[in-house]
């Protein structure tokens, strides 16, 4: 019987080399396609879809371009995205699938510009007639675009997340308030508008964190945010003034995070520059329990104000204070109760007292030049004189002089 030979070492460990190398990569495979599979369930959550195969519509020339923009304009954003494929033709060239890009961009504010890389397509118009007949828009048409690019346009379609222009992003925003997708406002952080807003606040000299930014054009409108960026496309303007007056905007719109913003940014303009009708409103936006609200109401109480001021400021006072107000209301009751001592306005500061000493002040983040001049006791006047400033804007980490009084008995001296 012939024994068999032992086998070489370096044949063996080959053949355990090659099983692990067999087994190592199976484990890859089936690793592969479980992140596969993920990215695609991902997916499902996107505005983009599986595009199903074109259903051939009934080719008829009897539809307008009128009628099929029309019919089309009801469509959702899925069916349009349907519709891109159809290359049945209309009237005076036009084709249904440019119907349906039409409508993409005009009601579902799909962004074609970037579906295209950014090159620049021949625009038209078609009058859409409402039914009444009583109004009509324009709505753009994109003729002579090649099949690459509808290709182009579905492919964009399918892959991206948020195929969306600025203002598309925006109402996703306000339409998804109680649970955003961390996608959505990333894709929104990329727009120039948002960079406008957050551009102004920054370098007017009051920063504010990202999300405070959305939630703060979440209740308004699109065509606020439009305007500022526009205005700033044309001229950029960084001022104490623009940002103030951006606020005011939103706070007609009835923003309550603008009126907060609005006295957290600029007490004294609040205090001294608003009319009574814009005190009124940050005073019915504000929470009762929100930062300052109790300054504000006391500074109001004591100012010349309209009698409704008065009101209102007293009835958040004795509401912090667990208090039914006085029926009818009495201002000199009020004053009493939170203001002991106060029986008229307080004067101002005598602007041309003697000033000698000066010290320095370095802005910090949410200076004003009143705050900081209701700190040293001197006048808004004195210091923008002192430091030669030509406007209330202040820059962080700007080093002011504070100019110092001479007490009574300094002049005695």
């Amino acid at each position: 019987m012939r024994l068999r030979s032992p086998e070489n070492p370096w044949i063996q460990r080959t053949k355990w080399l090659t099983q692990a190398l067999i087994i190592s990569g199976a484990l890859n495979i089936g690793l592969l396609a479980t992140f596969v599979y993920f990215v695609l369930q991902d997916r499902q959550h996107a505005l983009a879809v599986d595009l199903k195969p074109h259903i051939k519509e009934p080719h008829t020339f009897s539809s307008s371009n009128e009628q099929s923009l029309r019919a089309y304009s009801l469509l959702p954003y899925q069916e349009l995205l349907l519709r891109l494929e159809n290359n049945d033709l209309l009237e005076e060239g036009l084709r249904k699938r440019d119907i349906a890009l039409s409508c993409l961009v005009a009601f579902h504010h799909f962004n074609l510009e970037k579906a295209l890389g950014g090159i620049n397509v021949q625009k038209r118009k078609i009058p859409l007639q409402h039914p009444n007949g009583l109004e009509s828009i324009d709505v753009r048409i994109f003729p002579g675009l090649a099949d690459f690019q509808f290709q182009a346009i579905l492919h964009y379609a399918k892959t991206e997340k948020w195929p969306l222009t600025s203002q598309g992003l925006f109402y996703e925003m306000k339409r998804s308030l109680t649970s955003q997708d961390v996608s959505l406002l990333e894709a929104f952080y990329l727009s120039s508008e948002f960079h406008a807003v957050e551009t102004l606040f920054s370098r007017s000299g009051f920063p504010i964190a990202c999300q405070t930014i959305i939630d703060l054009l979440c209740e308004g409108d699109w065509k606020t945010v439009a305007d500022l960026t526009r205005s700033q496309e044309r001229a950029l303007d960084f001022s104490v003034e623009k940002r103030r007056s951006f606020l005011l905007d939103y706070l007609h719109d009835g923003s309550p995070i603008a009126a907060e913003l609005l006295l957290k940014s600029d007490q004294e303009f609040v205090v001294k520059n608003l009319s009574d009708t814009d005190l009124l409103m940050i005073l019915d936006r504000l929470s009762h329990h929100a930062p300052q609200v109790e300054f504000l109401a006391k500074e109001l109480l004591v100012s010349p104000r309209a009698d409704a001021v008065w009101e209102k400021a007293a009835s958040i006072l004795y509401f912090l204070s667990h208090e039914a107000i006085p029926d009818p209301y009495d201002h000199g009751q009020a004053l009493a109760r939170f203001m002991p001592g106060i029986k008229r306005v307080p004067q101002q500061i005598v602007a041309d007292q003697p000033i000698i000493e000066k010290k320095l002040h370095i802005v910090e983040v949410g200076d004003s030049l009143w705050k900081i001049a209701r700190k040293y006791r001197v006048t808004v006047n004195e210091i923008m004189r002192v430091n030669q400033l030509e406007s209330e804007h202040l820059r962080l980490g700007k080093q002011l002089i504070i100019p110092e009084r001479k007490t009574g008995r300094d002049q005695d001296q």
